[in-house]
């Protein structure tokens, strides 16, 4: 059963069409990457999956459940960019338990299982020794980590992320790998959203390369000259993107687009 299931999925916003025809898939311990360069359509097309967007034509299916019918969105660990998640005061503790809010009723207070969920999941992201500092004393990547921990606090079979590795330095990114690591030798499925590959090119199973809002590629990261994917998505000074874009304008090219 696939977990995900997006077939020819068309979003217009403003009366622009972001996506045209979109086909998307995440079956069972999969580790899928949505890449593409900025405008590509990336961020629409997992916000769509989820129902954050409306879509104007296309099917979605989460866990064989249409998207329309489906309501155990505890199965479903969300983490957006950084920015978008505002923490106030809170603590990671504090944060970390918001994740649990699927599983109770509001304002009732946290059951065992509850709290064996939050130290779970705060030991996974290897945060516990810092579980009551609050979030704006945190580093990028301990902020980055922390969501991720609030998205595993509802014990998801899926892991979505919207760019995890946007302004975090080399170490704090290979510090999110290990988590990413950990997560899938446990068996989960994750769909990720990245900008470029960076350390996460190793544990991608299938890559699915956006292009204007149209699929110009769905599978191994393989480029069309045999070459490593990460051999075409290296950062550039000047133009971030410019590694990626090339490697998709070939493919494009061989699709005869």
């Amino acid at each position: 059963m696939d977990i995900v299931n997006a077939t020819g999925l068309e979003v217009f916003l403003d009366g622009t069409p972001v996506l045209r025809g979109i086909d998307l898939a995440v079956h069972e311990s999969e580790t899928v990457a949505l890449l593409g360069g900025n405008g590509s359509g990336k961020t629409t097309t997992l916000r769509a999956v989820l129902g954050l967007v409306p879509r104007q034509a296309g099917d979605v299916s989460l866990f064989g459940t249409p998207l329309d019918s489906f309501h155990t969105w505890a199965r479903i660990g969300y983490v957006p960019q950084r920015g978008a998640v505002n923490v106030g005061n809170a603590t990671i503790w504090e944060l970390v338990a918001s994740g649990r809010l699927p599983h109770r009723r509001l304002f009732r207070p946290l059951t065992p299982t509850d709290n064996a969920a939050i130290d779970d999941a705060l030991a996974m992201v290897g945060l516990t020794d810092l579980a009551r500092q609050p979030m704006m004393h945190l580093s990028g990547g301990q902020r980055q980590r922390a969501l991720i921990a609030r998205a595993l606090a509802t014990r998801p079979d899926l892991i979505v992320l919207d760019e995890p590795l946007a302004g975090l330095d080399t170490a704090s990114q290979d510090e999110l790998t290990d988590v990413l690591e950990r997560l899938k030798s446990a068996g989960l499925a994750i769909l990720v959203v990245l900008h470029e590959l960076g350390p996460f090119q190793p544990m991608i199973d299938r890559g699915v390369v956006l292009r204007q809002g149209v699929v110009i590629h769905d599978g191994p990261l393989q480029s069309a000259d045999g070459a490593p994917a990460h051999e075409h998505t290296h950062h550039h000074d000047d133009h971030p993107t410019s590694g990626l874009n090339a490697w998709a304008a070939g493919l494009a090219r061989e699709a005869g687009r």
